[in-house]
């Protein structure tokens, strides 16, 4: 899979290539197409002195041209030469009318090519044309004056056209050199940036197959994008082994708190088949045990349910709430629970909170059951509600048997007990304080425990007060 990933590399590096290598051939395209408009200019300007010249000087004109490779010649109305530039004349030129065969001037990908600057513009008369005579090329012009006289003006293209080869072959040369050398260098970068990515890759493949998520990508010295790719992969592999782990400690946990009451009333159930014939209060006594032990099954699983729902990221609807009735509720839900204990209420009056009244409810009755359970007979439970500063605050204290400081840092944790609490009430599920903190949270509020062993527990939580802000939202 990795040695894969470099082939759309090697298409891009390849594209560059060719992108390059068509790039200096425009170039030099341009270039050569200019350096021929230039002798075209050159061209007419020469013609244009020495029909001045000749107008002037006549013939004689010619013969005092300097002798460079411009040639001049000058047809009568006959169409022979009656002079020419130079000493001597040049046995290349035809002493007869000018030739009138053409070949192309350039490529023609180079005549589409757009020009540098203005193109050469030939007076009335003039023609431009490119020769080849005796095997070798020439540009031409020819310009007709003063009746049938004609004037050619002459240049050969045998120097310029092999610099331009030269130039070509010098500048692709050195594309091919740069775009080997730009090879060179992606090879090497990216086997360097590969290297790394091959590690995730062979690392993420290793715990697919195996589903150990115990296993963690090698980390990287540099502080770049590879570093916090490799960061963030560590991490997320930390959450989803902490998950894992999670999930099976709650299914073994769960499984053993439903195993207990199952048992039971598996137990009695199995007495009452075998013995039909036992006493009424022997029987009245293991059906009690029965719907205690359904009862107890039945809180579990809606706890366990409340525990997926909040695993499954469940929003609460939260509206308007009279908090006020629900702590009175609440309050009196648990007088009924309690056994000797002294349980009293302070509170502000009317005050309203953004909540779900539901799982406030059982936020309280959560809280007070655990006060009431582990409070003995004649002990204090007190429920203090304050509103203040768009808060609203409740306090639950029992003079209950406590924590240790240990113990309090793990009450939130799914299915952890106190040593005390598991004394007080062996059959206890642990579900109530995560539940609890759950529900806190959902409703944007924060939780405190601070608890002292054989002194009691405090509860203090805070809701957000229902205010005009929350009515308009």
């Amino acid at each position: 899979m990795p040695r894969a990933s470099l082939s759309p590399l090697l298409l891009r590096q390849g594209m560059l290539c060719g992108a390059l290598l068509l790039f200096s051939l425009l170039c030099w395209g341009l270039y050569a197409k200019n350096q021929r408009q230039d002798m075209d200019r050159l061209l007419i300007l020469t013609a244009s002195q020495v029909q001045a010249g000749l107008e002037t000087a006549g013939p004689v004109y010619l013969q005092h041209l300097p002798a460079v490779d411009l040639q001049v010649l000058w047809y009568g109305p006959e169409g022979l030469v009656v002079a020419r530039s130079g000493p001597s004349p040049n046995p290349t030129l035809r002493p007869t009318r000018p030739q009138q065969g053409l070949i192309r001037a350039l490529p023609w990908w180079m005549e589409h090519l757009p020009s540098l600057q203005k193109k050469p513009v030939l007076t009335e008369g003039a023609t431009l044309r490119t020769l080849e005579v005796q095997g070798e090329r020439w540009r031409s012009l020819t310009w007709s004056f003063a009746g049938q006289q004609v004037l050619e003006v002459r240049f050969p293209l045998m120097q310029m056209e092999q610099a331009q080869r030269v130039l070509l072959v010098v500048m692709l040369t050195l594309t091919l050199l740069m775009c080997v050398l730009m090879g060179v260098i992606l090879q090497r970068t990216t086997r360097r940036v590969l290297a790394p990515l091959r590690d995730l890759t062979r690392t993420a493949d290793r715990i697919a197959r195996s589903r150990d998520l115990s296993q963690r990508v090698s980390s990287f010295p540099h502080q770049d994008e590879l570093g916090d790719l490799s960061s963030t992969l560590n991490q997320m592999l930390d959450n989803l082994e902490w998950a894992v782990k999670a999930q099976r400690q709650f299914v073994a946990e769960a499984s053993h708190e439903l195993r207990t009451p199952i048992t039971i009333v598996r137990g009695n159930l199995e007495l009452l088949q075998r013995y039909p014939t036992m006493l009424p209060e022997q029987r009245d006594a293991i059906l009690h045990d029965a719907l205690l032990e359904m009862s107890r099954l039945g809180r579990l699983v809606e706890d366990l349910l409340t525990v997926a729902k909040k695993d499954a990221g469940l929003k609460l609807l939260l509206g308007q709430v009279h908090y006020s009735e629900v702590v009175v509720e609440a309050v009196r839900n648990a007088q009924k629970l309690k056994s000797e204990q002294h349980l009293s209420l302070i509170q502000d009056t009317d005050l309203w909170v953004k909540g779900d009244r539901d799982r406030l409810s059982q936020l309280l009755l959560i809280l007070l059951d655990n006060a009431l359970k582990y409070t003995p007979q004649g002990g204090h439970i007190t429920v203090q509600v304050t509103g203040q500063a768009g808060w609203v605050t409740t306090v639950v204290q029992d003079t209950g048997v406590g924590m240790t400081p240990e113990e309090v840092r793990q009450v939130f944790e799914r299915f952890f007990r106190a040593e005390h609490a598991r004394e007080h009430n062996p059959t206890g599920s642990g579900l109530g304080l995560p539940i609890a903190h759950w529900i806190v949270e959902q409703h944007g509020g924060t939780v405190d425990v601070q608890s002292e062993v054989g002194k009691g527990t405090q509860v203090t939580f805070t809701l957000p007060m229902w205010t005009a802000g929350h009515a308009n939202a």
